[in-house]
């Protein structure tokens, strides 16, 4: 069967794990901060988060030239794929580390690192 190829499974895997911190930040975070008890106006500024997706063309020619020097055994994409990935997974903890109520600028802060670690796990 065609979609059970490696090939066509690593592409789902990848296309899965590229959309899904857009759906974090634009509806998952807008969500927790609402049960939260953030003000409506606050949780639309964090709509201001998303600006590193339409920009992510300034910084992909860096990403197509830079080999990671340490990991260049696994290739340019691949190793940029796994520094990616673990950053995202550290910024995503560090996110669920703090309370809204109490630490919006930490959160917002980390929103933003993770919405420019997305966009650049686009391009990649």
């Amino acid at each position: 069967m065609l979609y059970l190829r490696k090939n066509v499974l690593a592409v789902v895997v990848l296309g899965f794990a590229s959309g899904l911190p857009l759906a974090l930040v634009a509806g998952t975070l807008s969500a927790w901060l609402t049960t939260a008890g953030i003000s409506l106006k606050t949780i639309g500024m964090f709509a201001l988060v998303q600006i590193p997706f339409n920009f992510k063309f300034v910084w992909s020619p860096l990403i197509d030239q830079v080999k990671l020097p340490l990991l260049s055994i696994l290739g340019r994409r691949r190793s940029w794929l796994l520094v990616i990935e673990i950053a995202l997974f550290i910024v995503i903890f560090a996110i669920s580390t703090f309370s809204p109520d109490r630490n919006i600028q930490a959160i917002a802060l980390l929103t933003v690192v993770f919405a420019f670690l997305s966009a650049t796990h686009d391009i990649v």
